[in-house]
């Protein structure tokens, strides 16, 4: 049985290794979320184009490309929440940071082992701020 903390939110998670977004998808779905999975950025931004996405999670190196260029790129005007996940955060914050101030809800990477520990604690958290209505 699923449990729910807020009303379920379609995810786009962005993420090059399969392990990785099943996990994901499978841990965010226990709590109502659904999850659409992209392993590259032509295929994020497709769903983007086909799909009513609240929320973006995105590996910090997609097949060794950062994401930075395809966040900053889009050309999306409905602003939808961005957090950029990786299991090395610390070496991403410096660029996030730089990239955030033309962001709306952009912070720190988050730490994908602390959060698995944490019962993705922060991404629920994250999931639920995002508004449900996208204009």
């Amino acid at each position: 049985m699923k449990k729910v903390e807020s009303e379920p939110r379609n995810v786009l998670l962005v993420h090059d290794h399969a392990g990785m977004s099943d996990a994901l998808s499978k841990g965010l779905g226990k709590f109502g979320h659904f999850c659409f999975l992209a392993k590259s950025f032509s295929e994020a931004e497709e769903i983007l184009r086909e799909t009513v996405i609240h929320v973006i999670l995105c590996d910090c190196s997609i097949n060794g490309v950062s994401p930075f260029g395809f966040i900053a790129a889009s050309a999306d005007p409905r602003e939808i929440p961005c957090h950029l996940i990786s299991a090395a955060p610390e070496y991403w914050n410096k660029s996030w940071e730089k990239l955030s101030d033309r962001r709306q809800h952009a912070g720190r990477v988050i730490d994908l082992q602390q959060e698995t520990e944490n019962g993705y604690a922060l991404l629920r958290a994250k999931i639920a701020e995002a508004p449900m209505s996208i204009e």
